[in-house]
């Protein structure tokens, strides 16, 4: 979610001929950073131990937001008037809660009643977003438009 985020907003910020560099140039840095973190993570626990991994990020992550924060122009875009579904992402973030925490404590019998509630909730949640006026999810794409569903699912006949 945050690579797709990242190269939607990079879309936004610059014009259409430009996208082309300017997605490259964000590919090319995510596989440095990919080539390149396990290295440093590697000289850090080595020579200053794993708790300085933490410290590393956090002042990179400082430094970055501050250099944003002075280059970068805000823009703002209109939403025409829709809003943010809070029950969905509440209904939505108990279920994926309550799903992974289930798994993760397989096979106890908290897991088996952790599971249930997720798929409980999550069966709450695609009911609440078809009700829903501006939904977290678009589930009529789904039930409206085969050769979307059928696309998402690895199946186009």
């Amino acid at each position: 979610m945050i690579f797709s985020t990242g190269t939607a907003m990079l879309i936004l910020a610059y014009p259409p001929e430009e996208r082309g560099t300017i997605i490259g140039i964000n590919t090319a840095a995510v596989y440095i950073g990919l080539t390149v973190g396990p290295f440093i993570g590697g000289l850090l626990t080595q020579h200053l131990g794993w708790r300085y991994i933490f410290l590393f990020t956090a002042l990179w992550g400082l430094i970055i937001i501050l250099t944003v924060t002075k280059t970068i122009k805000e823009e703002v875009q209109e939403s025409n008037g829709e809003g943010f579904d809070i029950t969905g992402s509440m209904i939505y973030g108990i279920a994926l809660f309550a799903l992974m925490y289930g798994l993760s404590q397989l096979p106890s019998w908290n897991a088996a009643f952790l599971i249930v509630i997720g798929v409980m909730f999550l069966a709450l949640f695609i009911y609440q977003q078809l009700k829903s006026r501006f939904p977290l999810v678009d589930i009529h794409l789904f039930l409206n438009n085969k050769v979307f569903a059928f696309f998402q699912f690895g199946r186009f006949d």
